[in-house]
């Protein structure tokens, strides 16, 4: 019997008993009003009345008893907290995941093996709880600011279809009862493929055999600062060969070139800020490393003399350059020539894909002799540039 069928059961059980009792109850008072009335009748005897209200009493005893019973049963934490199959089954799947963290399938009961096989990928690793794959996301988003500026889009195929825009938006003035000649946005379907990234981490023996130790945290903890690097950089500068193709590596994203070399000076900042449409750069946002923020905020406007960095005033107001928030990223390349730099725009024209899903192996043999388990996380991701024209690139000069 299913977890809801057997819910739904122990429900009617406990209904059942409560209008019994609430019977019983009923019957009770109505033989002990009636007892005095009944023996000065005597139409029954007092032993007879004494007779019929144990019965009753019995009765309800039972009745007591049984919901009592059920009201425990019911109220125990992995009843009072799952209250259908599907959750009972992700609980189960999130106990058994966590017992083959610590100790490996030769340290699992039969039951839990059994709950873990059910997410075995062709990996040959086990298949990741919604809750870890959460955490690992919240990780991710916090490690990776990047990926907190893109659309975000999660699903079950191994890749989608997703219109990407080619031409703009363009209106222009008609005559009154003329004809429209206005451009419409025109898209091209683009494919975004969920590739599939790995990461490692070892994890000793003894901190696996301290029951203190919280080893989905530790392990969520580890896997999202890899993964957050190593997609923060796919993002921005991905070569599109076994990896996304980043905004900057995209042909079609404009550039532009400072005219002195090694450097990017602030009338080349204002040209490429002032490349972005109007509504790009209302949304867009700086990104940079901390070497070329802290060459950036020495710059001067020439006219004005006014700092084009500045301070912000506290974490919900961050520093801004010419009136637009930063993001400081170590994938963005330092001052080098030729080299691209800076980026700016507005992070929703690039979209990134996550397959749901996430594999973990536990390896118990590689490094045995040094008391070490690794353990390799696998999960598919994907990332577009889906709008070329929401960004600007600033290369130093040659």
């Amino acid at each position: 019997m299913d977890a809801s069928k057997n819910w739904r059961k122990k429900m009617n059980e406990l209904k059942e008993h409560f209008e019994a009792l609430n019977r019983d109850f009923t019957s009770l008072k109505e033989y002990n009003d009636q007892k005095f009335k009944d023996v000065a009748d005597r139409s029954l005897s007092k032993a007879e009345l004494d007779e019929r209200l144990e019965k009753i009493d019995s009765s309800m005893n039972k009745h007591q008893t049984k919901l009592e019973e059920l009201q425990t049963k019911m109220n125990r934490p992995s009843m009072g907290t799952i209250e259908n199959a599907a959750d009972e089954k992700k609980e189960a799947r999130r106990k058994a995941f966590d017992s083959y963290l610590r100790r490996g399938k030769h340290g699992m009961d039969q039951m839990e093996v059994k709950t873990l096989q059910e997410g075995v990928d062709a990996d040959g690793g086990a298949l990741a709880p919604d809750e870890f794959i959460a955490d690992l996301l919240y990780v991710l988003e916090n490690k990776n600011p990047v990926r907190q500026l893109c659309r975000t889009m999660t699903g079950r195929s191994k890749q989608i279809d997703f219109p990407a825009r080619t031409v703009n938006l363009a209106a222009n003035w008609v005559a009154e009862a003329g004809t429209t000649s206005a451009t419409q946005s025109t898209y091209a379907t683009k494919t975004i493929d969920a590739l599939k990234i790995s990461a490692m981490t070892p994890v000793t023996v003894e901190l696996l055999a301290d029951s203190y130790l919280d080893v989905t945290s530790l392990l969520v903890e580890d896997f999202g600062e890899a993964f957050a690097l190593t997609e923060s950089t796919a993002i921005l500068t991905g070569s599109g060969s076994g990896e996304p193709e980043g905004i900057i590596t995209n042909a079609s994203v404009p550039v532009v070139q400072d005219g002195t070399t090694l450097v990017i000076g602030e009338s080349t900042i204002i040209d490429a800020f002032h490349d972005l449409k109007g509504g790009y750069a209302a949304n867009a946002t700086w990104t940079m490393n901390m070497g070329t923020l802290g060459a950036i905020r020495k710059l001067k406007a020439t006219t004005s003399g006014d700092y084009l960095w500045q301070p912000g005033l506290s974490a919900a107001d961050p520093s801004i350059l010419l009136g637009r928030p930063i993001v400081v990223s170590d994938s963005m390349a330092a001052f080098a020539t030729d080299a691209k730099s800076i980026l700016v725009g507005d992070f929703k024209g690039g979209v990134v894909y996550d397959r749901l899903g996430m594999s973990v192996i536990r390896d118990d043999y590689t490094s045995a002799a040094d008391g070490i388990v690794r353990f390799i996380a696998h999960r598919r991701t994907g990332f577009l540039t889906a709008d070329p024209a929401a960004f600007v690139v600033l290369q130093c000069g040659t």
